[in-house]
């Protein structure tokens, strides 16, 4: 057996990885990465016999369509990450349109890719070759999955995709297997431990308070899918104060379809019911206007309507702008952090506003991921999808004494 990195070693974004026995090519995500425009994809693969895939997140999934291109391999999930990623790559399209590039696949694709679509539930087996498979729930975002491959060998491999080991509000935590012989992991933030998830959900409550007292405004770029829903539950109390925008509205709703992903989906559906859906400019136009609190994609602020916000309250230094989430080098986001200047390919302006970011991560911290590590006892272990995997991984050999990559993109070891 073979697994080769076309993606999302040494960096966060564009995850790919195959898997290959003498009968069988699994890829495991087929994502892009946000902060390149165009968005870059992994290696090319003419050809799967199958495809898994871990959760919607456009780095994990924006460029799953190019895999029906020569083929037409049954895509692995459930039913939630399907209908999200659906949303997801149909608004990537139409950004793509509206910022004058091409994705790097058609409509048709897609379409072939969902038709192929073989949903499974979380623990569920099913076969590929010579592999028994399931997917495990990763506590990433609702339907987020790692992928427990057991080889008729007995060999057993372990990929997380995007994995957090404590439950959150929207979330139960992670499920992990107690055993596995390969483990290819994420390492986002393999270097560090975030700080106390109460603490900062404190500090958010306070800068929200903060703006009010002053009749100001608090920006909220969140992603769609997962952080924008964790935020509502984080400021439950003002429900009846925020404008939720862009797809963050339609993720919204398509999770409620499926309650059974997240931890607490009434009290969601309850709080969804006060806010303030924006379906129009001119309800854009009544948000800016008339809501303190403001709920909008993107969360890398890459496109979408976090960029009309930021125009319109650009000269407010006593607004607020807050991100609660990973932010990726050279996005507009990341820039307007350490900068306070908003840039893309099209336009740059100051933004005086107050500008705050809080960790919000769904991503598991190096004592966990020590932790999981330390839980399935494997032989080999592969860090991924971190800014630093090789020093990672070293860490990890060091620590646990076993044999650790950080690999390349192209490197294929064997296994």
């Amino acid at each position: 057996m073979d697994l080769k990195f076309l993606g999302g070693a040494g960096e966060v974004g564009r995850s790919g990885i195959l898997l290959s026995d003498a009968g069988h090519r699994i890829c495991m995500d087929y994502g892009v990465k946000l902060g390149d425009i165009p968005p870059s994809t992994p290696i090319y693969l003419d050809r799967a016999d199958a495809v898994i895939l871990s959760h919607a997140h456009l780095d994990h999934c924006g460029a799953l369509p190019v895999l029906w291109r020569n083929s037409t391999p049954p895509l692995f999930t459930n039913d939630v990450t399907l209908d999200q990623s659906i949303i997801l790559l149909k608004d990537a399209m139409k950004i793509a349109f509206k910022e004058g590039y091409d994705v790097s696949w058609t409509k048709s694709e897609m379409r072939l890719m969902e038709r192929e679509a073989r949903l499974v539930k979380y623990n569920e087996q099913f076969r590929v070759g010579r592999f028994s498979c399931q997917l495990l729930d990763a506590g990433h975002i609702p339907g987020s999955a790692g992928t427990l491959l057991t080889h008729d060998s007995g060999k057993r491999i372990f990929y997380t995709g995007d994995i957090h080991i404590e439950g959150t509000r929207l979330l139960k935590g992670a499920t992990l297997p107690n055993k596995a012989d390969i483990l290819i992991t994420e390492s986002t933030y393999g270097a560090k431990d975030h700080p106390s998830r109460r603490e900062e959900e404190n500090k958010v409550k306070a800068v929200v308070e903060e703006a009010l007292a002053s009749r100001e405004t608090t920006l909220f770029p969140v992603f769609a899918v997962g952080r924008a829903q964790e935020i509502l539950l984080v400021l439950e109390e003002y429900a009846d104060r925020i404008a939720l925008d862009g797809m963050a509205k339609e993720v919204a709703e398509a999770v409620l379809g499926y309650p059974y992903y997240v931890r607490e989906p009434q009290r969601l559906k309850r709080i969804l019911s006060k806010v303030f859906f924006v379906r129009s400019d001119k309800d854009r136009r009544r948000a800016a206007d008339k809501y303190p609190i403001i709920v909008t994609t993107a969360g890398m602020a890459t496109g979408g309507p976090v960029v009309y916000y930021l125009r319109e309250l650009r000269a407010k230094p006593r607004t607020k702008v807050v991100f609660v989430g990973y932010l990726a080098e050279d996005t507009p986001a990341r820039i307007l952090l350490e900068t306070g200047v908003f840039r893309t390919a099209e336009e740059q302006f100051k933004v005086q506003c107050d500008i705050r970011q809080f960790d919000f991560s769904a991503h598991a911290g190096r004592t966990e991921l020590f932790d999981m590590i330390r839980l399935m006892k494997p032989k080999k272990v592969f860090a991924v999808h971190g800014d630093s995997c090789r020093q990672f991984a070293d860490d990890v050999g060091a620590k646990f004494g076993i044999e650790t990559y950080g690999p390349e993109n192209g490197d294929t070891v064997p296994i």
